[in-house]
């Protein structure tokens, strides 16, 4: 089966068109690494298994992964900062 909708992917969204062979190559290796952390969601109209949504982590999400390494980093500087600040008043 192939892909019929995608979104926040390095694709171009499909506008009616047929897919490359190249993209649609490159869509179902995105599908397999999204199946290896999440498992696909079954769509269920009436029963019947019509298709499955795949997903993954947005770049947002991967780039906020950082963040709490940031927060403590810049609060290790201002905690050194702050102790020289002492250290050389009380000189």
């Amino acid at each position: 089966m192939n892909p019929q909708i995608w979104r926040n992917i390095d694709v171009a969204r499909n506008d009616g068109r047929p897919i490359s062979a190249d993209t649609l190559v490159y869509i179902k290796k995105l599908i397999e690494e999204f199946d290896l952390s999440n498992a696909p969601i079954p769509t269920l109209p009436l029963a019947i298994t019509c298709s499955y949504y795949h997903y993954g982590e947005s770049p947002t999400i991967r780039n906020l992964r950082w963040l709490p390494f940031i927060e403590i980093g810049i609060v290790a500087l201002f905690n050194l900062i702050m102790r020289r600040i002492q250290l050389y008043q009380t000189r």
